[in-house]
């Protein structure tokens, strides 16, 4: 799994494009590395979904749900009571059809790795699930 094996040898940008997972990396506002699998899943390409805002891709009552789940999760990182959230999370394919995405992992990539990278990034493997 790419969480596991990602490494700050290679280029984080390199390890995304060439994942098979779906996957991205995301500074909290916008994303800044797509996987091919990943943009395929949502009728875009790469380069039509990096740099656009996360909230762009979700309707607003995902958003306000996942903005949710991530204070959930923070509390359940930091108080190590709680369970975190793994609800899905509905995305807009290009097509309009929605896509519900479950996170498989997530990993901190710490600021300045690289020269360009000046804020944490997150990198995010999912998987595409039915729901009733």
């Amino acid at each position: 799994m790419l969480c596991d094996e990602w490494t700050a040898d290679l280029p984080l940008k390199d390890q995304i494009h060439e994942s098979k997972e779906p996957a991205f990396v995301h500074d909290s506002v916008r994303l800044v590395y797509v996987s091919e699998s990943l943009a395929e899943l949502l009728g875009y390409s790469v380069q039509e979904m990096e740099g656009r805002l996360l909230v762009s891709f979700l309707s607003a009552n995902a958003f306000v749900a996942m903005i949710q789940a991530i204070s959930r999760n923070r509390v359940a990182r930091i108080t190590k009571k709680e369970t975190f959230d793994t609800r899905p999370t509905r995305i807009k394919s290009k097509q309009g059809k929605e896509v519900c995405l479950q996170a498989v992992c997530s990993l901190d990539i710490p600021a300045g790795l690289t020269p360009e990278q000046k804020r944490k990034m997150r990198l995010t493997v999912v998987e595409s699930i039915d729901i009733e």
